[in-house]
């Protein structure tokens, strides 16, 4: 079982669609703000959608008992793959905050209570000093607002115990 949160996006469409051709997962949970029929998804994508494996749950993840209604069920998740947070340029600080680093704390939170076995959180490449190539080595210095909020995540979430896998895309469009 896999709970993609913020799964209606770009990535996150690509990466529903990925697991249901491969059928990695007996469930595909997608919780988003955004419904899929609403985002202009191709027929492709659709039919991923309307797979019997994958569920639905329309929930602002900014908010607790929206986070309750994404983590709900009987059985516990095995992968969380955290797409969700504010992307976007030219906000104010608190909306990063709120978005990148408070909503993947208290997901994590719910992902740490339930056991998860692997939490996946999709990061962004900007958290490196350079604006060149990058490896794991690399210093980390924040050079956006999303990104500071990014790294500050990413580090809640290893305090939490959970067992986190990383990963810094370069921007994507």
């Amino acid at each position: 079982r896999i709970l993609i949160l913020g799964g209606v996006g770009f990535i996150g469409r690509n990466l529903v669609k990925h697991l249901v051709d491969t059928d990695q997962f007996d469930v595909v949970r997608v919780a988003d703000q955004a419904m899929p029929i609403l985002r202009f998804i191709t027929p492709e994508f659709k039919e991923a959608f309307d797979n019997d494996k994958v569920e639905f749950v329309q929930c602002d993840l900014a908010r607790q008992e929206h986070i309750d209604k994404a983590f709900a069920g009987d059985e516990k998740f095995d992968v969380v793959v955290n797409l969700c947070g504010e992307t976007r340029f030219g906000l104010p600080e608190e909306d990063y905050q709120r978005k990148n680093l408070e909503t993947a704390e208290a997901c994590g939170r719910a992902a740490s209570e339930m056991g998860v076995s692997r939490w996946v959180e999709i990061s962004s490449a900007q958290v490196y000093g350079s604006k060149g190539p990058a490896n794991e080595e690399e210093k980390t210095e924040p050079w956006t607002r999303q990104a500071n909020y990014r790294l500050e995540a990413e580090n809640v979430l290893r305090d939490l115990g959970l067992p986190v896998v990383v990963l810094r895309p370069a921007i994507v469009y």
